[in-house]
């Protein structure tokens, strides 16, 4: 009797998520992922993982469907909502989770009897032994989150990450991590505290990172200006505009799909146009300004306008912020006093146009990016560049300190990404300390006009030069110090 490797174990977890992946493709939720239902194969590759038994499977239908699903499934294995008759793509992600938990630990984080199982899963903070490697306890932890919109958005974006984890085991010498039970029963671990005297982003260690053009890889070419790219479960989406309006594209596996062009008015083509489109984060619908104070919520996939909802003033810029509201930041207003400052009112609304509140913001945000847990990261602009970590329910707003002039910033799970049209990135960890800088070996003609991230480390840019417009890969895992990625 052989153990299997923990890269092999890996590899099983592989097989069961492009499995998963294309169960969600067909908006199938398996509802019930346990050891049981996991077949093993073995081929002259070596062993290999299928998913059987959908017999409690759900199909994911239109909203509101699931809220009458029955609670039924192995309670060992169930995530939170599960009790509660609910299910989405993320549910399947929490017993993928238990079944990482397991085959690291060999045993799963939550035992007893089915109601003591149920009250952990719901209540009871998880507990990872020391031993596991830090990249992987990150994708643990985030695959077994109570709440569903803080798990990974869909089993792709998980697989990559145990991808990464992977590739550094194959180079790392044994490691044991099976612990004992009474291992979850001790008290927490409280030693990284002391490991925190030294900010990993303070001033003295900014590393300066030599990016050749060769990094720079093709992934898309366009015959239209690109302004808006969003990394999202099914693959890439582009937005590009020309005379007609805006274009919506979706790039899956090599292959560019049209999804439908809505008219803009003149009026509307300008600079600040790249601010005036988003995405919802399951690419269901979106927001985009198509008058001067005009807020239109369309369906995607065919493009199909829903509702228009009517502003009071001009919106400069708009954020989706979940599957239901959207952010819009109003033009703002410069006082007449001799100490004049600008002022920028951030509204949030509802698909159906209504209002929840305003806040009148000190300053003007310039760009920013929704974080995976559901916050947006803004910069300011003013003589004194600034990001601000907004959380929106209840709303609060943190204001970091920024040592650059940026024009667009994209969130990555370990920190931000800033950067200006002309090629000047910079890398902040989450606390928003600069940990790196670099300059882009791009030519004088071309300029950055989107940018967005593929996890872990790769980022998407967009290059324009006239009307011809590139979209470049570059891996910064090859660059970052690797104790910031694995954060």
């Amino acid at each position: 009797k052989t153990e299997l490797s923990l890269v092999q174990k890996l590899g099983l977890l592989q097989d069961t998520l492009r499995g998963i992946e294309h169960i969600h493709q067909h908006r199938i939720i398996h509802c019930d992922l346990k050891p049981e239902n996991i077949l093993l194969d073995v081929t002259a590759q070596g062993w290999t993982a299928k998913i059987a038994d959908f017999g409690i499977a759900r199909f994911l239908g239109p909203p509101g469907s699931q809220d009458q699903s029955e609670e039924t499934g192995s309670p060992a294995y169930m995530a939170p909502e599960r009790f509660y008759g609910r299910f989405s793509v993320e549910t399947d992600l929490y017993g993928v989770g238990i079944l990482l938990y397991e085959l690291v630990t060999g045993y799963r984080p939550f035992s007893g009897m089915p109601l003591d199982v149920m009250k952990a899963h719901l209540n009871q903070p998880l507990r990872i032994p020391k031993p596991i490697p830090t990249l992987l306890k990150a994708i643990i932890r985030k695959a077994l989150q109570k709440l569903p919109q803080h798990r990974y958005n869909s089993a792709t974006e998980m697989r990559l990450m145990l991808e990464t984890v992977m590739t550094s085991l194959q180079h790392a010498p044994p490691l044991s991590v099976l612990q004992p039970l009474a291992t979850a029963a001790q008290r927490p671990d409280i030693s990284l505290r002391k490991n925190r005297s030294h900010p990993v982003g303070s001033q003295g260690l900014i590393r300066t990172l030599n990016i050749d053009p060769q990094d720079l890889k093709p992934y898309l070419t366009f015959d239209q200006v690109i302004y808006r790219l969003w990394r999202q479960p099914q693959g890439c989406m582009i937005a590009t505009h020309g005379t007609e309006g805006f274009a919506l594209w979706l790039n899956t596996n090599d292959t560019v799909r049209a999804l439908g062009t809505l008219p803009i008015p003149p009026l509307c083509l300008s600079e600040s146009l790249s601010g005036c489109v988003d995405v919802d984060p399951q690419s269901r619908w979106f927001a985009s300004t198509t008058q001067a104070s005009q807020l239109q919520i369309s369906r995607l996939s065919p493009v199909r306008p829903m509702k228009s909802i009517a502003l009071d003033s001009f919106a400069e810029q708009i954020w989706i912020t979940s599957k239901r509201h959207v952010l819009v930041a109003h033009q703002h207003t410069v006082s007449a006093q001799a100490s004049a400052h600008s002022l920028q009112r951030l509204q949030l609304f509802n698909r159906r146009g209504q209002s929840y509140w305003s806040y009148e913001l000190d300053g003007a945000i310039a760009a920013a990016t929704r974080t995976r847990s559901g916050q947006l990261f803004a910069i300011t602009r003013g003589k004194e560049p600034s990001g601000l970590l907004i959380n929106l329910s209840p709303l609060n707003i943190k204001r970091i300190s920024l040592n650059v002039c940026a024009d667009w910033g994209c969130a990555a799970g370990w920190g931000f990404v800033l950067g200006d049209r002309h090629g000047n990135i910079t890398c902040l960890n989450r606390r928003g300390r600069t940990v790196a800088q670099a300059k882009l070996p791009l030519p004088t003609a071309q300029t950055i006009s989107a940018i967005t991230f593929l996890e872990p480390a790769t980022l998407l840019i967009a290059v324009q030069e006239q009307e011809q417009a590139t979209v470049l890969m570059l891996d910064l895992s090859l660059h970052l110090p690797r104790s910031l990625l694995t954060l």
